[in-house]
Order: structure tokens, then C-alpha cells, then sequence
């Protein structure tokens, strides 16, 4: 259920406000459901992917294992899939996350070509109300933001003049590292 800004809804419309639906949004829905919240991810793009879905250069592929960059969470989604390569192409992690969306029929939560506008906590009723593109409220409990390397929205070239770096290649290097350096990190933290 959705709200406009001069509404005033005593529960909010949904447990979790998730941005983003790429990998960590993706499994955020999946496991959120699991524990009996209500969702809904928030996703600028026309469909699920996130980085994947964005970043289409010539040669974009994972710099690790297909293996290791999949999903561990399902033993039946790991025996049903199959990578074509060790290391995955652009092409062939979308479609594996757009398998994924469909196998646990994550889409009817999610909001495609949506974008959160504006985010605030609301101190006295203990709720955020997310403001979209589409003059909408969303009351929730919890957001958790799933951008990954979203930053200000920019991607490719553009991205890299923004960040003052003026060099695509330098910025696929750096984020590169720096989702190397998060995954690394993650293993330590779960």
C-alpha cells in the first residue's frame, strides 16, 4: 500500500523498504521473506541486476569464479545451474539473476523503473517514509540500502567524469578493487 505526502497512516505500508536489486537486494528480499516481512525493493532499472544490468562494456565479467559468485543459499538453485564460463561474462550473470528472480518469484516485490528521491526517519512515529519519482510514500519500518557501487546514480563514462577520474578504464579498475575488497570483507563479517 502505498501513501501520498499528506497522508498520515498509523502502521506502515510495508515491514522493509529494500533500494536496489541487484545481488545483495535480490537476497535480502528472499531472506526477509523468509523471516515474515512484508517488502519491497525499490529499483531505477526495468528489470533485476544491479551492476549487471547497468555496466554492458565490451568484456564486463566477474573477476572471480562463477561459483563463488552465485548464490549458496538454495542447494537445488546451485545443482540446477549451470556457467558457461569460469569467469562469467555480463551477459551470463543477468541471466542468472534473472533465473534467480524467477525461481523464488522475487519480481512481485519489486518496483522496476522507481527511484528513491528522498529517505527520512520519522522520530516520532518510528517509521522512514521513502519518497519515490512517482510523487509516492512508502511508509516502512526498516531501509536497507542495496546500491552496491551505485554512487549518485551515474554509470559508465559519465560516472567516471563525475568522480573526477575523466578514465573509464581507471574506474573499472578501482571498481574492481573495491568489490574485491567488500567480498573479502563480508566473509569476515558473516
Amino acid at each position: 500500500m502505498l501513501f501520498r505526502s499528506n497522508s498520515e497512516p498509523q502502521t506502515p505500508a510495508t515491514d522493509v523498504v529494500v533500494v536496489g536489486a541487484g545481488f545483495a537486494g535480490l537476497y535480502a528480499l528472499h531472506r526477509l521473506r523468509a523471516l515474515g516481512l512484508r517488502c519491497t525493493v525499490i529499483e531505477a532499472a526495468s528489470d533485476v541486476g544491479g551492476t549487471w544490468y547497468w555496466n554492458r562494456y565490451p568484456g564486463a565479467r566477474c573477476d572471480i569464479e562463477s561459483i563463488e559468485y552465485s548464490y549458496s543459499f538454495s542447494p537445488e538453485l546451485e545443482q540446477e545451474w549451470d556457467w558457461h564460463e569460469r569467469f562469467a561474462a555480463q551477459s551470463d550473470i543477468l541471466r542468472y539473476l534473472r533465473h534467480v528472480a524467477d525461481r523464488f518469484d522475487l519480481k512481485r516485490d519489486i518496483r522496476f523503473d522507481t527511484r528513491v528521491t528522498a529517505a527520512r526517519f520519522v522520530h516520532a512515529r518510528n517509521l522512514w517514509q521513502v519518497h519515490t519519482n512517482r510523487d509516492e510514500i512508502i511508509t516502512t519500518r526498516w531501509l536497507v540500502m542495496a546500491t552496491g557501487c551505485a554512487i549518485g546514480g551515474y554509470a559508465g563514462a559519465s560516472w567516471a567524469k563525475k568522480a573526477g577520474t575523466g578514465n573509464l578504464r581507471k574506474l573499472i579498475s578501482l571498481v574492481g578493487l573495491l568489490i574485491a575488497a567488500r567480498m573479502l570483507i563480508g566473509q569476515f563479517i558473516d
